[in-house]
């Protein structure tokens, strides 16, 4: 994939991986029954890694928040925790236990 330059960091859970770059970026494949927070929906499985963007709130005065820049990610079973260079951590999963 000609996007996945510097790779720093690769984790695997049980059917889905991450790769994050120097540069923040953090792309995700395997199987997509929500653990990999892409967006697509459903159970589909993304072949070939796809970058992963956040849905940021608008804040209070109106301005859009800067994407971040991850530092770190961990994938388990089917629950992965991403850890933005501000100290954020986002969570996605399949959410079958809550």
């Amino acid at each position: 994939h000609p996007a996945l330059e510097d790779i720093i960091k690769l984790v695997a859970g049980d059917a889905h991986n991450f790769v994050l770059t120097a540069s923040g970026k953090l792309y995700a494949f395997g199987y997509n029954n929500g653990v990999v927070g892409v967006g697509v929906g459903g159970n589909k499985n993304i072949l070939s890694p796809k970058l992963v963007q956040l849905v940021l709130q608008v804040s209070d005065l109106g301005h859009e928040k800067e994407a971040p820049r991850f530092v770190s990610v961990a994938a388990g079973r089917d629950h992965s925790l991403v850890v933005a260079g501000s100290g954020d951590v986002y969570a996605c999963g399949s959410n079958s236990n809550g």
